[in-house]
């Protein structure tokens, strides 16, 4: 038998060029050192953005908004009138809980053929695997190691094909690990089945915690593959709880926050074992990202493929993630979530079917008023809605805010009472006429008495069934939401507008309500004036669009 270095001799094998193979070496060194510092400067981001998140929460501004409040009050001698909770815009609805278990996400047989495929084409016998591989944690290893660097996605896309089971394994993954590199992958990977167009972008922003862009889960196939399962509305809404959004409880006013009170504490309690660092839950913002943009990316595919939609878009699902989206603009950590809520809101309002959406929109709209803890707080909620660029959303907007304007002034028959609610009628396409809800409301035409009837700035509490000067104000910007899209219009010189010119001489004007108003403020306390000068701009900007309807009309 010929030794090993016979056989070598007798073959032409040419030797490397030194100088090429250090090049070549030098040349994979540099590029692992590139995507080392972006991958450390993506751990750094995303730390950066969990701590922010954190600090966020321990200094919960509501409540410390409100004691200030309360100390400024006493200091000053000033009587609200009302609970100061009356005047907060602030509200929690995301809270600190605990790490979920690691995902226990199997490996399915197609894609542990896969990996089978793998090895033999590396000359790799698969039967050196350990035992534990095979098992159900060693399967969830090998299922989180093949996302992490990209072997799901592109053994799917090779195949043509992704079934339910690697969809439903990628939505676990990036919704409940506690491993936001894995989860961020998992979220490249369930996107680039879909296809999804926003991938790119969200790329970009390192505060989704998605992986460099020099990481191998990124693949250049161009086409997407078939997909015949969706993660459901259903299940990413419970992802969302699971995450720490408790939505205003229905059995008291702090079941929600007590529930996650809760839950952090226990996390903190089996933190302090495990060498953590902070011996808090932790707020999962990065998550709560990814479960946002997921829901985008289903409703964007869903629109494209109607076949599937039946089995994803459950309507009551929808509403509660709707309604869970526009609570959450009122939490603090809104501002780390601003796009993710604008993107999210935009999806859910166009994936109901028309006749759906008319029917549901009167609950929709009583229920933002419902979950919101004050009238500030649903006017900020309204204020949020993209009624510029989604009609649903102004309906949505119109409708809730003249079912707010309702309720901001105490009548005889308590605060909103039923004697207005007639004036709140829909056309059949659910467009509401703000004009007909403010003209019948009974202070629209008693200005002076609206302003004798409120309690004055440091001067008593309000009377039970009253209401106090600051009221005021909200009523004049609600009334200014409702109205201000329809102005625009109307001083463009749209001529199918609700605005009438018999109602704006009602409005504004020498004999308007918001002269009226205005003239008859005498008191000279802070919040008076502020009811005062608001009604006196408002005047104006409203007589600046009756001039230019006028100019567009003569034109």
């Amino acid at each position: 038998m010929q030794t090993k270095e016979a056989l070598l001799e007798g073959l032409d094998i040419p030797q490397p060029d030194p100088v090429e193979s250090t090049k070549i070496i030098a040349a994979i060194l540099k590029k692992r050192e590139k995507e080392r510092k972006a991958q450390a400067d993506a751990e750094r981001r995303r730390a950066d953005v969990s701590r922010e998140a954190a600090e966020l929460a321990q200094e919960d501004p509501a409540s410390d908004a409100v004691a200030q409040m309360a100390e400024l009050q006493r200091q000053l001698g000033l009587d609200m009138g009302a609970a100061l909770e009356e005047y907060q815009e602030t509200q929690q609805v995301l809270f600190p809980v605990a790490l979920p278990q690691e995902p226990a996400a199997a490996c399915q047989p197609d894609y542990m053929e896969g990996v089978d495929a793998a090895l033999g084409a590396l000359s790799v016998d698969a039967s050196f695997l350990p035992d534990q591989a095979l098992a159900s944690e060693g399967q969830a290893t090998l299922l989180r190691e093949g996302v992490r660097c990209g072997f799901v996605q592109h053994e799917a896309l090779r195949r043509g094909r992704a079934h339910g089971h690697t969809v439903e394994a990628l939505t676990q993954l990036l919704a409940y690990s506690a491993d936001m590199e894995v989860a961020g992958a998992a979220f490249v990977a369930l996107l680039t089945l879909l296809g999804d167009p926003g991938l790119q972008r969200l790329t970009l922003d390192a505060t989704y915690g998605l992986p460099p862009a020099a990481s191998p889960v990124y693949t250049s196939l161009p086409n997407p593959c078939t997909v015949n399962s969706l993660p459901s509305i259903r299940s990413l809404y419970e992802a969302l709880v699971t995450n720490g959004y408790s939505p205003p409880a229905t059995s008291g006013p702090n079941h929600g926050k007590q529930q996650h009170k809760q839950a952090a504490a226990g996390a903190a309690g089996s933190s302090s074992g495990g060498g953590s660092d902070q011996g808090t839950a932790p707020m999962r913002v990065q998550a709560v990202k990814l479960i946002l943009q997921t829901v985008v990316a289903v409703c964007r595919y869903c629109q494209q493929n109607s076949a599937l939609a039946a089995s994803v878009m459950d309507r009551e699902a929808l509403i509660d993630f709707l309604l869970a989206v526009a609570l959450l603009g009122l939490d603090p950590c809104e501002r780390l979530l601003l796009d993710d809520l604008d993107d999210a809101m935009l999806a859910l309002l166009g994936a109901f079917e028309e006749g759906d959406w008319q029917r549901r929109l009167p609950h929709m709209a009583a229920e933002l008023g419902r979950l919101a803890q004050s009238h500030t707080a649903h006017l900020k909620v309204l204020k949020r809605l993209p009624a510029a660029s989604s009609p649903r959303a102004l309906a949505l907007q119109q409708l809730s805010g003249a079912l707010l304007l309702e309720r901001v002034i105490p009548t005889k028959g308590g605060a909103g009472a039923a004697s207005a609610a007639s004036a709140i009628k829909r056309s059949r396409d659910g467009a509401v006429d703000p004009t007909a809800v403010i003209a019948t409301q009974p202070w629209f035409s008693n200005p002076k008495g609206l302003v004798a009837g409120a309690t004055s700035g440091g001067h008593g509490a309000v009377p039970k069934g009253g209401y106090h000067i600051s009221q005021l104000e909200l009523l004049l910007k609600v009334c200014h939401l409702l109205l201000w899209p329809h102005m625009q219009r109307y001083g463009e010189g749209a001529t199918d507008t609700i605005i009438s010119l018999d109602f704006l001489h009602r409005w504004c004007g020498q004999r308007g309500f918001l002269q009226a108003l205005n003239k008859s403020i005498k008191a000279v306390a802070v919040e008076d004036h502020s009811v005062k000068y608001l009604a006196q701009y408002m005047d104006e900007d409203y007589k600046t669009m009756m001039e230019a309807h006028n100019e567009a009309m003569r034109d």
